[in-house]
């Protein structure tokens, strides 16, 4: 299970309650390739969460504080920037033009989330799901 696993890892996504929901609503893209993009990662616990639980997935995460982790020594990408900021996300969709999952746990600023849901709209697949958390 999914909250199994965000116990694990310690994401905050187990004691907010949305495993369940995540679970439920992006169980199709277990078994198969997607691209996952989750801005604001703190420190990588929800990335290893997917990591585990989307095996085919290919696990993007966008934080304004460099991590310096590499999809070769983790299994995911984390590239810096600041959703508020519209030459950051261009950057990020040059290096990833599409996602079949968004996830926004960055900012958790109206303002801010706009500008990030007005850039990502577009990259995302059709069927796709953005989430914006908080």
């Amino acid at each position: 299970m999914l909250a199994d696993l965000a116990q694990q890892y310690g994401t905050d996504k187990f004691e907010h309650g949305y495993c369940p929901y995540y679970e439920r609503l992006l169980s199709d893209y277990r078994d198969r390739p997607c691209t996952i993009l989750e801005m604001g990662v703190g420190e990588g616990a929800s990335l290893r969460m997917w990591r585990e639980w989307l095996p085919q997935g290919r696990i993007v995460g966008f934080d304004c504080r460099d991590y310096w982790m590499s999809e070769e020594d983790f299994g995911f990408q984390v590239l810096m920037g600041r959703q508020e900021n519209p030459e950051d996300l261009a950057r990020l969709l040059s290096a990833y033009p599409q996602f079949d999952i968004i996830i926004d746990d960055a900012g958790h600023r109206t303002d801010e989330q706009r500008v990030a849901f007005v850039a990502l709209w577009q990259a995302l697949n059709a069927g796709g799901w953005y989430v914006v958390e908080d």
